[in-house]
């Protein structure tokens, strides 16, 4: 078996998450509402269940930047510039195991390089996503939205699209870096235009309205 193929073997299906938590203690935490966990240096995150927003704020340029990461993610710090801030979003619960006893087994045991591999290609994912803040207010509240529901109908199983309640235009506003009137704006719009309706938990997409959205 070839590297790339032995790699989407150990990750796929949360292989690599669940084979760390049950070879190595950690301890269950239930992120609360509106209060962060800060990821320190020596410890390995990895996402229970829920959804989760990370900041990362940079040490040197003291810039902020939000993505995010649901269950059977792993989170970690790599150098001393950055600071990962932890939020809940939905029912989330994260496990804390020790970075450093993580790393040295997982190359003694031949597996550190897949871990890594596997977040480059986040770091990767993120970037993209990053890279939003290049373009108009408008499309990156839309490019926010849609990578928001699409997690929260992985994580919880959904049958549609559904962008979470939890979220609240300020938040949403926030992590798009853009004022609350432009995000209250856009969404009222696109109520208005039948893009995305109302629902008790949040408001729902249709998968034949994402292209429309796209092109806005």
């Amino acid at each position: 078996m070839d590297f790339l193929s032995l790699h989407e073997k150990i990750t796929e299906h949360q292989n690599l998450s669940l084979f760390l938590l049950n070879k190595f203690s950690h301890s269950k935490i239930e992120l609360k509402k509106n209060s962060e966990y800060n990821v320190l240096e020596n410890e390995f995150i990895i996402v229970l269940n829920g959804l989760l927003i990370k900041r990362n704020s940079n040490r040197i340029t003291g810039e902020y930047q939000y993505s995010f990461d649901s269950e059977g993610d792993f989170i970690f710090t790599v150098g001393e510039e950055e600071n990962y801030y932890l939020s809940n979003i939905k029912k989330c619960q994260i496990a804390v195991l020790n970075k450093e006893i993580v790393f040295d087994a997982l190359e003694k045991d031949g597996l550190l390089v897949h871990l890594f591999l596997e977040q480059y290609l986040k770091v990767e994912e993120e970037m993209h996503f990053f890279n939003l803040h290049l373009l108009n207010s408008n499309k990156r509240i839309i490019h926010y939205i849609l990578q928001i529901s699409r997690l929260n109908q992985q994580t919880f199983k959904l049958p549609y699209l559904l962008f979470p309640k939890e979220i609240t235009v300020t938040s949403l506003a926030k992590y798009c870096n853009c004022n609350r009137i432009t995000a209250s704006r856009l969404i009222s719009k696109l109520k208005e235009q039948h893009y995305i309706f109302p629902e008790k938990d949040g408001f729902m997409i249709p998968e034949e309205n994402i292209e429309y959205l796209l092109e806005m």
